[in-house]
């Protein structure tokens, strides 16, 4: 308690007292200490209020527990179908169709116009000349003629006959028929026949094989995304990951401290004996005594020392 002496009056000061010890996690601020004086003015005692300092800020609390994680969203809806893709090209044209059988002979063409006549003939050889007298000096083709004829010239001139061809007479009956000529030269090439009527169409040919398959479309614009569903629950924990690989091997560690020595052995021989051990032969690795310091043939000489049997 603290008292303080006034001019005619004297104050006595009540203060709470101010803790120094931790201060207490709180979000808010802890309320100021307050200290309270009472004031004596003649026979009456006047409370009066003091603050006292203020309190250190409390330390921040631990960590609140982590809440539970949400479900998970539900899926978005499917984005919208694509365009069709573009046609395939076209399908390669099937091979053609058998061909129609072959179409009726077309009618005969009509006759040629007959050929010219042929030149004349060469001349006969001039005949034997006749006994003199009134006869025919000369035979020559008629030109007068109606159905062709001959001019006869004679000796008195320009006496001369035409003795023409009578009109054709009834055609007379067809004779036996004659043996067979030889075979006559191929006369020219007549004229080409009018090209006969169409054969009728042919059957129709086999489908041609499918063409190629068109390329696939472009695929559709992605849909839109679909709404973020709530958060889902924690998974399970994973299962324990591999073994990772070994570290790298440490700093070669400080040498040892030098160990004490050891007790003392047992003292050194000094005395030695020549052996021979066989090195060949049936005995091979036997062992005999030197007591001359040789040994026999295909035998080889050893020293050992001797220590006495304990």
């Amino acid at each position: 308690m603290l008292a303080k002496k006034v001019l005619g009056a004297t104050t006595v000061v009540l203060a709470a007292a101010v803790s120094a010890g931790p201060a207490v996690a709180h979000p808010i601020d802890a309320a100021p200490a307050t200290a309270k004086s009472h004031a004596v003015t003649g026979n009456k005692i006047k409370p009066t209020h003091h603050h006292g300092a203020r309190g250190a800020t409390g330390r921040q609390g631990p960590k609140g527990v982590a809440g539970t994680p949400g479900a998970k969203g539900d899926t978005g809806a499917a984005g919208a179908q694509g365009p069709k893709g573009d046609t395939g090209a076209t399908g390669a044209t099937g091979a053609n169709g058998a061909t129609g059988a072959k179409g009726d002979t077309g009618a005969t063409g009509a006759n040629g116009a007959t050929g010219a006549t042929g030149d004349a003939g060469a001349t006969g050889a001039t005949g034997d000349t006749g006994a003199t007298g009134k006869g025919i000096t000369s035979v020559t083709a008629s030109t007068t003629c109606k159905f062709g004829g001959w001019v006869f010239s004679f000796d008195v001139d320009p006496f001369t006959a035409d003795v023409c061809n009578g009109a054709p007479g009834i055609q007379g009956d067809t004779g036996a028929q004659g043996p067979k000529g030889d075979t006559g030269n191929t006369g020219a090439q007549g004229p080409k026949g009018e090209t006969g009527d169409a054969g009728a169409q042919g059957a129709k040919g086999d489908t041609g094989a499918p063409g190629p398959k068109g390329e696939t479309g472009d695929t559709g614009a992605q849909g839109p995304k679909g709404d973020t569903g709530p958060k889902g629950d924690t998974g399970a924990a994973g299962a324990q990951g591999p073994k990772g690989d070994a570290g790298t091997a440490g700093a070669q560690g400080p040498k040892g401290d030098t160990g004490a020595q050891g007790p003392q052995g047992p003292p050194v021989s000094t005395q030695t004996q020549k052996i021979c051990v066989q090195t060949v032969g049936a005995g091979k690795g036997s062992i005999q005594w030197s007591f001359d310091g040789t040994c026999p043939n295909n035998w080889q000489l050893n020293q050992v020392y001797l220590v006495p049997a304990s």
